[in-house]
């Protein structure tokens, strides 16, 4: 009797294990690794069952587990991380939107879950022919089943190259013929403005016409733009749902190899292009130090990270006691068309048995994929002199800067310590608990940093003149306002009264002037008397409180101990 597949045998063990609560009838089909996006990247392993997707990822034992009914989904959409990866797909359901990346082949996972979701979505099951088929194809022709496996069904070589034939059924024998224009256009490619829809689900692509069942329900499916990015509901790529019985003969899930899968050519890549920006965005494997949230837009982000002269660097320098830096020019290799530079620096060390200071040298490379305003990753190589076992290991960091929007910015800083010969394991252990010891404290100060970015000097100074400046123009309004009194009272400026009436009113504005500025006295004078008066109650409390404190202090003699009335 052969044995299972340990690839397949093991992940679906793994599957029934992590996710107790589903179905006990419910298989794995796929499971592919990513990673979902949260306030951190949590790497793992996304499963499709028949009816259920599943992830699952343990980080530091920090598990975290999704369940989710495809019944349940309302839309399905390709994405891009930071709008420039064709790496990632959104899963939305009626509360929640889920964000999966750092797939490896988006396309093909993609249409694996889209055709899952839409037959469940038809209440359509697998037949065990159909089940198997598929696990086949994702885990290949040799998994060493047999009947007696469940229901395990042998696939034959037509199963293996595609379903038989007197189980396919084309798109237009299902569509009224009337409705499907007989010009080749809708066959061909569709435009920017459709998306490319697998024919094994009677779907309409841009050109032809719905069926003319008015009552089976229309599902809108968002389709990313070529050109934006942003995902748009489009009105020509809708998913009709027939009824069972319009079926026929129609498989459930018409699966047809890997390389004829169709995918969406605006969100389409080239492999070795989207493989080879996966690995270059990818954390190293040792660990992860910060993954934070930067309110600043990515270039002046690395503009602090990686400039010499900035004050921040600076700052973060001198409170390891890093001195004697030295930073070389970028250059760039002609070659890989990376850029790079090297910093030379001291560190201190609190070895008490070593030596105090050490030698770095430090390479930083920049990678000829970063976009100004995008992204910038920068790997950092870093050999240390004169410590220990110098010549076992070397330490590797990577920076990874993604831009959120323009005012913000997320930093991913991940190390690893890489051996160039193996050492004995009581070595390594040494060599590890401290290395890792000074890596986290160096990037824990990076990290307080960069949160709490310093406030430059300029700014200050700005405030302080604004203050000044409107100190000013309060002063001056005020010297514009008595001017302005003044001049109401003065005759200067009309010319003399000529009648006893005109000398009358002068005489009324005299006096009115004098009052006002009585009235003005009369307030001094009485604010003066109130300020003197609280003034007086507080020194009348302040005494007394004073005499109560020397009486507590100094009680008086008891006669009944006084040695004079005892004689």
């Amino acid at each position: 009797m052969l044995v299972l597949s340990p690839t397949y045998k093991q992940r679906n063990e793994d599957f029934r294990k992590l996710f107790k609560k589903l179905p006990d009838t419910e298989r794995l089909i796929v499971d592919y690794s990513c990673a979902l996006q949260k306030d951190i990247l949590l790497q793992g392993r996304l499963y499709l069952s028949e009816n259920w997707l599943c992830f699952y990822s343990n980080i530091f034992r920090w598990e975290t587990t999704i369940t989710i009914l495809l019944k349940d989904v309302t839309t399905l959409t390709k994405e891009k991380t930071a709008k420039l990866i064709p790496n990632a797909i959104q899963i939305s359901t009626e509360h929640e939107k889920h964000f999966f990346t750092s797939f490896g082949a988006r396309d093909r996972s993609f249409m694996m879950i889209f055709r899952l979701w839409q037959n469940a979505l038809m209440d359509k099951t697998l037949s065990p022919k159909e089940l198997w088929h598929i696990v086949h194809q994702c885990y290949g022709t040799e998994l060493g089943l047999t009947s007696e496996d469940d229901d395990y069904v042998s696939p034959t070589a037509d199963h293996i190259n595609g379903l038989p034939g007197e189980e396919q059924v084309s798109v237009s024998d299902l569509l009224d013929p009337g409705s499907v224009p007989p010009s080749p256009v809708a066959c061909s490619p569709p435009s920017s403005s459709s998306s490319a829809i697998p024919s094994g689900l009677g779907l309409c692509t841009a050109g032809s016409s719905p069926p003319s069942s008015a009552g089976l329900p229309v599902l809108p499916v968002e389709v990313p733009a070529a050109e934006g990015g942003d995902s748009h509901s489009e009105s020509a790529s809708h998913i009709p749902l027939p009824a069972p019985q319009s079926l026929g003969n129609l498989s459930s899930l018409d699966m047809t190899n890997d390389e004829e899968l169709p995918t969406d050519p605006s969100n389409s890549s080239d492999t070795q292009e989207e493989s080879e920006v996966e690995s270059f965005f990818a954390d190293l494997s040792g660990r992860l130090h910060i993954n934070t949230v930067v309110r600043m837009s990515v270039d002046k982000l690395y503009d602090l990270l990686f400039s010499a002269d900035t004050h921040f660097i600076q700052h973060l320098f001198s409170q390891r006691h890093f001195t004697d830096l030295t930073v070389r020019e970028w250059q760039q290799d002609c070659t890989s068309g990376n850029t790079s530079r090297v910093l030379s620096y001291t560190i201190a060390i609190n070895n008490p048995l070593g030596p105090k200071t050490a030698p770095v040298v430090e390479t930083q490379t920049l990678y000829k994929s970063s976009a100004r305003g995008e992204c910038y990753v920068v790997d950092s190589e870093v050999i240390t002199s004169g410590i220990p076992y110098q010549d076992y290991f070397y330490t590797v960091h990577r920076y990874c800067l993604t831009s959120i929007n323009k005012h913000k910015s997320r930093l991913r800083v991940s190390s690893d310590i890489c051996y160039r010969k193996q050492p004995w394991s009581l070595v390594k252990a040494l060599i590890e608990k401290n290395t890792w010891s000074g890596i986290e404290e160096y990037y824990r100060h990076m990290g307080e940093g960069v949160y709490c970015s310093p406030v430059p000097s300029s700014l200050v100074v700005l405030v302080a003149l604004n203050m000044l400046l409107f100190y000013k123009l309060l002063a001056l309004e005020r010297a514009a306002h008595t001017l302005e009194t003044w001049h109401s009272y003065s005759l200067t400026d009309s010319p003399l009264p000529q009648s006893a009436g005109e000398w009358a009113q002068v005489l009324q504005l005299q006096r009115q002037f004098h009052q006002a500025q009585l009235g003005k006295w009369q307030q001094i004078l009485q604010s003066s008397v109130t300020l003197l008066d609280q003034m007086k109650q507080s020194l009348e409390k302040l005494h007394r409180g004073i005499a109560t404190q020397g009486v507590q202090q100094s009680p008086p003699a008891d006669p009944s101990t006084d040695p004079l009335t005892d004689n």
